[in-house]
């Protein structure tokens, strides 16, 4: 026995339309029409991060600080490269870069986007240099 619902002629809808509201619902969906996940990749780095850095600390100290770098050269031992990239939902994309220098596995510069003291650099296509921070000891410690 079949159940029929009495559905007023009006409202019903036939295979093909059924099929092309399917197709338009599938392919809106996925086309990022509507909104746009922002993506942020690599280390993400904060500035007060950064300020604790002192000259002399050792490697372990540097990545309880700011973490285990995202790249490690198997050629530079004595060198950590920071490397951040967030895309926002208008496809604008924001690069970082930080580079950490040891000497004798004790920290002795700091070079990219980040520098202690508060100052963050902007990474911008038409700067052709990045800040470079030579690490001294301070005078207090």
């Amino acid at each position: 026995m079949e159940l029929e619902f009495a559905v007023p002629q009006r409202f019903r809808l036939t295979r093909p339309a059924v099929l092309v509201i399917a197709l338009l619902s599938l392919g809106l969906s996925g086309c990022g029409l509507f909104y746009k996940q922002p993506v942020q990749q690599g280390n993400v780095l904060e500035q007060d991060d950064i300020d604790l850095l002192k000259p002399g600390m050792s490697k372990r100290q540097v990545s309880l600080i700011i973490g285990t770098p995202a790249i490690v050269s198997p050629f530079h031992h004595d060198r950590w490269e920071y490397v951040s990239r967030f895309k926002n939902s208008d496809d604008e994309v924001e690069r970082k870069n930080f580079t950490v220098f040891f000497e004798n596995g004790v920290l002795t510069r700091l070079e990219g986007d980040y520098q202690p003291g508060g100052t963050n650099t902007d990474n911008n296509r038409e700067q052709s240099e990045r800040a470079i921070a030579p690490m001294s000891p301070d005078k207090d410690s």
